[in-house]
């Protein structure tokens, strides 16, 4: 277990991977695209596959990292963050 510990833990160090995220097409397309394009360039190894629609997707099924939603949030299992306003 400690061997395996060591081994996750020396990779973690460097982002690695496709994130996987979904948000509204507007909110999507003037703040995430932009911030997602910066993130990328400071970390090479990773890659993104977004989706940018006003459908909400659950997440578990889509296999989704990350969806950003605007609005009010449903009765949800999942945890929801405040992460900023948007006016269109």
């Amino acid at each position: 277990a400690e061997n395996a510990i060591e081994e996750v833990s020396s990779e973690t160090g460097t982002p690695v991977g496709t994130l996987m995220l979904t948000a509204p097409l507007d909110y999507g397309a003037k703040v995430v695209a932009p911030a997602l394009a910066l993130y990328l360039q400071c970390h090479p190894q990773m890659q993104a596959d977004l989706t940018f629609t006003d459908v909400k997707f659950d997440l578990v099924d889509n296999e989704l990292d990350l969806s950003i939603r605007v609005g009010w949030l449903e009765d949800s299992s999942a945890q929801a963050r405040r992460i900023g306003t948007f006016e269109q």
